[in-house]
């Protein structure tokens, strides 16, 4: 029934009692996240109005935009989610690469070769931060690194862990220096042997094949620039 899809909250609130990992923890990844709330209101909200939800929900932003401090972040962990979503921090923690097995922070970014010329921004001569929250009533965990999208992923993968969904949000000219959607990306050639369950995929991109939509578009409060977002499920899971 294409013309009568959900609305993503709806869907999530739905089936969410089979997204997550045996431990009990439903991940999200959000690359080239800025400082956007709206995806972490849909799937929270939708948490929290599931019978059978995970545990924990852990939220990782990534992005590497020089535009953004780490008081801005602190800002919108400890302020912006506080205000919007009703957010209590209860723990704060500082990351280094360390914590993610890695003997430098340049292993979150790509070499110069790599990166040239489509980037002049991501490699890993910025400085590198991460942080992570905890808001236990809320049970939500949330992580935001300041480094370069792809190659996080791939490391957290190699951490053993495994997005349930993962937001789609091409950022055009002056943003990412490759597109993370459509059947080309490199984040997709990342994920080739963990695939998330679901994909939410702003009206600027494609998304990636094997992947069939589940939602109507919806364009929610807090949301990066003004384009309409759809869930999408990977059909072979």
């Amino acid at each position: 029934m294409p013309e009568e899809l959900l609305h993503p909250y709806q869907y999530f609130a739905n089936e969410l009692n089979s997204i997550g990992n045996p431990v009990g923890v439903a991940t999200m990844y959000y690359p080239g996240a800025g400082l956007d709330w709206e995806s972490i209101n849909v799937v929270l909200s939708a948490l929290n109005n599931s019978n059978r939800r995970p545990s924990l929900l852990q939220v990782i932003y990534v992005d590497y935009d020089p535009s953004i401090k780490q008081g801005d972040v602190t800002a919108f962990a400890e302020r912006t989610l506080r205000m919007e979503l009703g957010l209590e921090v209860s723990d704060r923690q500082d990351l280094n690469f360390a914590d993610f097995k890695e003997r430098s922070a340049e292993s979150f970014f790509p070499t110069a070769k790599e990166a040239v010329p489509a980037c002049l921004e991501c490699s890993g001569d910025q400085d590198f931060f991460g942080m992570r929250w905890l808001y236990r009533d809320a049970r939500l965990s949330f992580t935001y690194l300041k480094t370069e999208a792809i190659f996080t992923y791939k490391i957290l993968l190699k951490n053993k862990v495994f997005p349930d969904l993962v937001v789609l949000q091409d950022h055009g000219w002056g943003g990412g220096w490759t597109p993370f959607s459509g059947p080309e990306s490199l984040l997709l050639a990342a994920s080739k042997r963990h695939m998330p369950k679901y994909l939410y995929v702003a009206s600027n991109g494609k998304p990636w094949p094997d992947y069939l939509k589940v939602s109507s578009a919806y364009a929610g409060r807090g949301q990066m620039h003004d384009h309409d977002r759809t869930l999408y499920r990977y059909k072979h899971n």
